[in-house]
């Protein structure tokens, strides 16, 4: 069964008031330095991301899960929308000694969160380029102010009806395409990209067509009609931009095959929801 994220929020809503509360009456903190699984983090209990990591120790674990059936030792892999670190840190782990993580991410309060949790761990730190950029579709594309980055739990402070989350400010980032990037900076031989970006999947995908036609990595991807929608795009949109670059989707969870068209797919998807998916060269 596919949660909607509002009903996943409201779930960790209901597990984190009595911590909170529990926290604040023995005097405890709600900014926390943590380990979790091998990792160590900084936490800010009152954050979604934050509080799940704390909580179990990872954020989406069967994300993670997967993204461990491809990656090895050695291997190049993105992290598209790489928010705090949450999948950032476990990729670094994953690549090894040799291998090589790029981390994308246009918000300066997710940015500065990402750059403490990395510099946490100076044994993957040294693995991972740390990129405050806004991944587009041209490079004239000029820097959206704000984009979704936070996910509080204080229901007061949500913003977005249905994924719940808060916009915050890009100041500091700068724009470029991804096949830009990777052309510039001579990345060859990337296995993997994880891409989370809230309805800007095509806009990174047409920048990267290039690199994606290229060098065929594993995709792992969030779709969210709705976010889609909320930018004047479209499934339709996004699947023709996927088949173009010569892929095909399976779902993440079955591994089955998703039906590239956009009335069959969008059946599949709860409105309000999302599912991940693995999108492979054919």
């Amino acid at each position: 069964m596919i949660i909607k994220t509002k009903h996943k929020i409201l779930l960790a809503r209901l597990i984190q008031a009595p911590i909170i509360i529990l926290r604040k009456a023995i005097g405890l903190s709600t900014r926390i330095t943590a380990n979790r699984a091998g990792i160590c983090w900084h936490l800010d209990l009152h954050e979604g991301i934050d509080f799940a990591i704390y909580l179990t120790g990872r954020y989406e674990p069967d994300t993670v899960t997967t993204m461990a059936s491809f990656i090895k030792s050695g291997d190049v892999v993105l992290d598209i929308g790489a928010n705090i670190g949450a999948h950032t840190l476990s990729m670094a782990r994953m690549v090894g000694k040799e291998g090589e993580v790029f981390a994308f991410e246009p918000t300066k309060y997710a940015f500065d969160k990402l750059v403490a949790n990395t510099t946490l761990n100076p044994n993957l730190r040294s693995k991972i380029t740390l990129n405050q950029i806004m991944l587009t579709s041209s490079e004239n594309t000029p820097l959206k102010k704000e984009f979704y980055s936070s996910w509080p739990l204080d229901p007061k402070k949500q913003m977005h009806q249905k994924h719940r989350g808060k916009m915050q400010m890009t100041s500091g980032a700068r724009v470029q395409t991804l096949s830009g990037y990777v052309n510039k900076n001579k990345i060859r031989n990337v296995t993997l990209v994880k891409i989370d970006v809230d309805g800007y999947e095509i806009d990174v995908l047409e920048g990267g067509r290039d690199f994606f036609i290229n060098q065929q990595p594993i995709i792992i991807m969030e779709l969210a009609p709705y976010t889609l929608e909320e930018r004047g795009k479209s499934l339709c949109d996004l699947l023709d931009v996927v088949k173009g670059m010569g892929y095909c989707m399976v779902d993440q969870k079955s591994k089955k095959p998703i039906a590239m068209t956009p009335e069959k797919l969008k059946q599949q998807i709860p409105e309000g929801g999302s599912i991940n998916v693995i999108a492979k060269p054919i």
